[in-house]
């Protein structure tokens, strides 16, 4: 390995010492977000893995101005990593610091849904639609939450988010959003179909309490996929999240896969997924905490879906 691996945007992970097997993610300035002196096998997952969610290059909507910032990296890092204590582990004090604030910051000017504001400082950005369309931009759009007697001058509109879970899936229709907590059993490879880059993930639950009541119905097929196949924004789903707890919110419910007893959901531009439960998403919460305690004593569940995904896939060994 040469002395720098790579360059992403404005950082860039060294191999430092090849004797005591340390990483470091450094930026222009020289500050350290994190030192790694693991057993180099662990270490190059982890760093790929950084790697990956820089090449992401995912912007946050809300404080525009601030998402270059130090803060603002470290938390993109932190909600797309399966090993978050060991990365805040490695952090130095300026590091944290810088985090802490930032994320404070973000925490003020969270959006809450069902909540009204009066909002300054939009642009618009098309017309010619019944729809208008305006631009936050950044820090200068000031959104001032309205007082519970400013509300009552609406009209009642808002129905909150609920978790759903697998066993309860063939309740909502068609094309209808929904959000689930679920466990990561596969991510496929991207590939390109029909001019887009495709990639397929492939999640469970604790619907299924045992082998006995069979593997039906227990998979969610998830699909993201990009406008084009020249579209760069295109953020593939990172294998190292096989695994893991993930809280997918928007999917969009599509017709199920009748041979394989699989549900089948698409992830649009509006969806999104989260390892670490936000306020924003704390409806998760309590069915993250379950799936996570499903998932501890299920091993055999597990594998055996694993096995039924690599025969649906035809990437089965043997």
């Amino acid at each position: 390995m040469g002395d720098q691996l790579s360059d992403l945007r404005g950082w860039r992970v060294e191999w430092r010492n090849s004797t005591i097997k340390e990483y470091q993610l450094v930026n222009a300035t020289g500050m350290i977000l994190l030192n790694i002196f693991k057993n180099i096998n662990w270490c190059s997952v982890l760093v790929d893995h950084v790697i990956s969610e820089y090449q992401r290059g995912v912007n946050c909507s809300l404080i525009h101005n601030d998402s270059e910032s130090e803060g603002a990296k470290i938390l993109k890092i932190l909600e797309t990593s399966a090993e978050t204590e060991v990365l805040m582990a490695e952090m130095s004090p300026e590091l944290l610091t810088s985090f802490a604030t930032y994320k404070s910051k973000l925490e003020e000017s969270e959006l809450v849904e069902g909540q009204a504001y009066a909002v300054s400082g939009l642009i618009p950005m098309n017309s010619g639609s019944e729809i208008l369309y305006l631009q936050a931009r950044g820090s200068t759009t000031k959104w001032k939450p309205l007082s519970p007697l400013a509300m009552e001058s609406f009209e009642p509109f808002f129905c909150p988010q609920k978790s759903m879970k697998l066993s309860n899936l063939g309740e909502s229709s068609l094309s209808s959003e929904f959000d689930i907590a679920a466990y990561v059993v596969y991510v496929g490879e991207v590939y390109t179909a029909s001019h887009q880059k495709k990639q397929w993930v492939f999640v469970t639950d604790d619907s299924i309490s045992d082998l006995q009541s069979g593997l039906s119905n227990s998979l969610l097929a998830i699909s993201f996929c990009s406008p084009s196949i020249d579209d760069d924004s295109f953020a593939p789903i990172n294998s190292n999240l096989v695994g893991s707890m993930v809280g997918f919110c928007n999917l969009i419910k599509k017709p199920k896969d009748q041979m394989n007893h699989l549900w089948v959901a698409e992830a649009t531009e509006n969806s999104a997924y989260h390892l670490n439960f936000n306020p924003s998403i704390s409806h998760l919460k309590s069915a993250g905490a379950s799936v996570q305690a499903w998932a501890k004593t299920s091993n055999s569940i597990i594998n055996e879906l694993r096995k039924k995904v690599l025969f649906v896939t035809g990437n089965c060994e043997g």
